[in-house]
């Protein structure tokens, strides 16, 4: 199984830490920009992707758009945004998006939403 975490290097390490509860096997890989994530999304499909809703300055890209991408490449991934704004929760998961965490977020959260995806494994 492969793990992206999209977003600053925080947040990186927020999420890094309340990961620990992975199962053995599982790899993370971590981008701090759109171009990281796109490249490292290039090179193989995800099983699980969390991404900031906003990180990167510098790019015409948003966390929504890289989990539009990894939904393309691998439909059956899991996706999570997480944001500090208020969104429009509907009409982002009609865009495939499986899970929206308002910050700030706790682990959780976070391993609800795994155990959920590990669940959905196991039944497949």
């Amino acid at each position: 199984m492969k793990f992206l975490v999209v977003g600053a290097e925080s947040f990186g390490q927020l999420i890094a830490g309340m990961l620990k509860m992975l199962p053995v096997g599982w790899d993370v890989d971590f981008a701090k920009t759109t171009a990281e994530a796109f490249e490292l999304m290039d090179s193989g499909c995800y099983d699980f992707v969390i991404s900031e809703l906003n990180f990167d300055a510098e790019a015409n890209c948003n966390g929504i758009g890289i989990l539009i991408k990894e939904k393309r490449i691998n439909p059956r991934a899991v996706v999570i945004l997480v944001s500090a704004e208020d969104i429009h929760v509907e009409a982002i998961k009609k865009l495939g998006i499986d899970y929206i965490l308002e910050r700030p977020i706790t682990s959780d959260q976070v391993q609800e939403a795994v155990g959920n995806f590990l669940e959905k494994m196991e039944e497949t």
